[in-house]
């Protein structure tokens, strides 16, 4: 997410396969930071109406006027979805996400299946494309930790009529290949105007022509595409459900190594949340999420829209809505 140098260079593509290849290098750079952050120690888990705040200043130009701003919210408990909003209003692109994890434990791996869309709107070149995501694997977790992705992705618009239909290699039981990744991309006829292979945490190749004397092919290192430091306000002018303020003081007795404190301060803020979903519940009332609204989706459309090659995701269709932030329609 934080690669906005990239994400907003795609609005800057003259054509549509250029910008097609750019979201594709946004969303790969984007699960490479999955890898580049991966901590095997067990992080808070949020709770119902918890938000992260942030923003990025593209560019390493102190004056730039482009920033992309970003909201997540977790606005569902059973089933747990996160609601994300990211948007640079100088380059009229926004994206919407909904994310849905389910973990999956075998001896000492973590199979992680992440359900959902994420859609990005292009408005000055009426585009939009829809993302689905891969599973990630969390192998050796309890001697050295390490992350692989596996099974697939797709990027679609319908717009161009361009898709993509990423596949990622786990690593087999006798190889030392890892990392591996696939791509047949294809416009509106579908034909495959470009081959895509590499590492999805290194060097990709896009491979242009149908011959030998026709091929053209383009690099790019994924290593090389910028991250952008976030920006996140000061905890003392945050509202109480940001997430940096909620877990301040059991983050700070878990630094001073009081875990006793830290269990007792985190027992706190979680039974405030059982509490509060109880009386919801006496009432018959819904969690209002605080900046996406509900609206609902024809399942059987959605579905059609997304390949069999790509994971199942049927149990985030299955939901019949999802959340939308309140400027995506503005």
């Amino acid at each position: 997410m934080s690669h906005v140098d990239q994400l907003i260079k795609i609005t800057d593509e003259k054509n549509s396969e250029d910008r097609f290849i750019g979201v594709i290098l946004w969303v790969l750079a984007s699960l490479l930071s999955i890898k580049s952050e991966f901590d095997h120690k067990k992080p808070f888990n949020p709770v119902l109406g918890e938000v992260f705040n942030c923003s990025w200043k593209a560019g390493d130009d102190p004056n730039s006027k482009h920033i992309v701003s970003y909201t997540a919210e977790k606005v569902s408990h059973h089933p747990l979805v996160c609601a994300i909003y990211m948007e640079c209003i100088e380059k009229n692109l926004k994206i919407n996400a909904n994310i849905m994890t389910k973990p999956i434990y075998s001896g000492t791996s973590v199979k992680i299946e992440i359900f959902g869309e994420m859609i990005l709107r292009l408005d000055d070149k009426n585009e939009e494309y829809n993302i689905t995501f891969p599973k990630v694997y969390a192998r050796s977790v309890v001697t050295d930790p390490w992350i692989e992705l596996g099974d697939s992705c797709s990027i679609s618009c319908a717009q161009t009529g361009l898709k993509a239909y990423i596949e990622f290699e786990v690593k087999s039981f006798y190889g030392d290949t890892i990392n591996q990744v696939f791509a047949e991309l294809k416009n509106k006829n579908e034909e495959v105007f470009c081959k895509m292979k590499g590492e999805w945490d290194a060097k990709l190749e896009f491979i242009f022509g149908k011959n030998e004397k026709d091929r053209i092919i383009k690099s790019h290192n994924l290593r090389d595409i910028s991250r952008q430091k976030k920006r996140v306000r000061p905890i003392e002018i945050q509202e109480d459900y940001e997430s940096r303020k909620l877990w301040k003081d059991v983050e700070e007795a878990l630094k001073n190594e009081d875990y006793q404190q830290a269990y007792n301060l985190k027992n706190i803020i979680e039974k405030q949340q059982r509490l509060t979903d109880k009386l919801r519940k006496e009432k018959n009332l819904t969690y209002l999420s605080k900046n996406f609204y509900k609206t609902k989706i024809n399942y059987d459309k959605l579905a059609s829209s997304f390949s069999s090659k790509t994971s199942n995701n049927s149990e985030y269709f299955k939901l019949g809505y999802r959340w939308m932030h309140k400027n995506w329609s503005c």
